[in-house]
């Protein structure tokens, strides 16, 4: 399959980015084989990314209809068999990439990596950023940042909508996990607070230092210090965390003692935790897709103990490619 499009290399000769001239590359096409222009690349993200297989006889555009883009390959002895791909979600064959300098540990990155919220447990505030290359956050660019503190004094905990409409804050103080609208998507500096769409847990803990949302927005979870658990709910308005009714407490203090960071992989069968104590990413297996209370066989699948000993956060990216663990120190 392919694209109706030009689809243009930024190198002939090394890995690069492909731009498209028309549409955008889905997050099923990630691991699949581009062929065109005498050369071969395999996609890496859905913002283009490519490792270069076989050079590419230029860099000009490529017409529609002349590149094609393969999920499988078709041959006499081996039959049907994948063309190549990335494994993602293993955290467990995870290796240090990067360290990044900044005064925020807090992280929420779009689905396709090219837009980034942070913010920070010191500073009651929030920021969003571009990346020109999805995933690297070396190359963010960022906007004005809004500042909650009116709402929440000690803010541990960070999310956003699938689509960058909606920034989540949870915390220590409020007992609330507050929600602020942005009127252009993705961009800090159109913030405003949204108090009618507010979930207030005490019901169920005292604080909230995790936070993440199902990628349709209908289920929430809350990761909590005070109480070593983190807490399923659904959702009855997506993205709506007012609508917000309890469906299980998941104590986690056996493996995990005071959870910092929550995340899932993308068909939710698993959860992934990191805590302040242990400094270590546990992954659990669910047998039903984002219900806790099947979560079983937990396992400790990489310390990152050798860079902090303070982890405030944790993000796996929507491809399963790349962690990011978040540190106040």
């Amino acid at each position: 399959t392919a694209l109706a499009t030009t689809l243009t290399p930024s190198s002939a000769t090394a890995d690069g980015t492909f731009t498209l001239g028309a549409g955008s590359f889905a997050a099923t096409d990630v691991g699949k084989r581009i062929t065109g222009n005498s050369g071969e690349a395999i996609i890496t993200s859905t913002a283009g990314a490519y490792s270069l297989v076989t050079a590419f006889t230029n860099t000009s555009a490529i017409a529609s209809g002349s590149w094609q883009m393969y999920a499988l390959d078709f041959d006499a002895t081996n039959g049907v068999t994948l063309s190549n791909g990335l494994v993602g979600w293993d955290v467990s064959g995870a290796t240090l990439d990067s360290t990044y300098g900044t005064s925020a540990s807090l992280f929420w990155f779009s689905d396709d990596g090219t837009k980034v919220v942070m913010s920070s447990i010191a500073g009651d505030w929030f920021a969003t950023a571009a990346l020109s290359t999805a995933w690297d956050f070396s190359t963010a660019t960022g906007d004005l940042s809004f500042n909650y503190g009116s709402q929440e004094t000690v803010g541990y905990a960070l999310a956003m909508s699938s689509d960058g409409q909606y920034v989540y804050i949870g915390g220590d103080s409020g007992s609330n996990v507050f929600v602020y609208t942005l009127s252009t998507p993705f961009d800090s500096s159109t913030a405003s607070y949204s108090s009618g769409m507010n979930f207030n847990y005490t019901s169920q803990t005292s604080n909230c230092t995790a936070l993440y949302f199902k990628p349709d927005g209908t289920k929430m979870y809350i990761g909590s210090y005070a109480t070593n658990e983190v807490i399923e709910y659904n959702l009855s308005t997506a993205w709506n965390p007012s609508t917000a009714t309890v469906v299980y407490q998941k104590n986690v203090n056996a493996e995990e003692p005071n959870p910092k960071g929550v995340s899932f992989n993308s068909d939710g069968t698993k959860m992934y935790i990191i805590g302040y104590l242990n400094d270590s990413i546990i992954e659990y297996t669910l047998s039903t897709a984002w219900s806790i209370s099947t979560a079983t066989s937990p396992t400790t699948l990489f310390s990152v103990a050798a860079q902090t000993t303070a982890p405030e956060s944790l993000f796996i990216g929507s491809n399963g490619l790349y962690a990011y663990v978040g540190s106040s120190a």
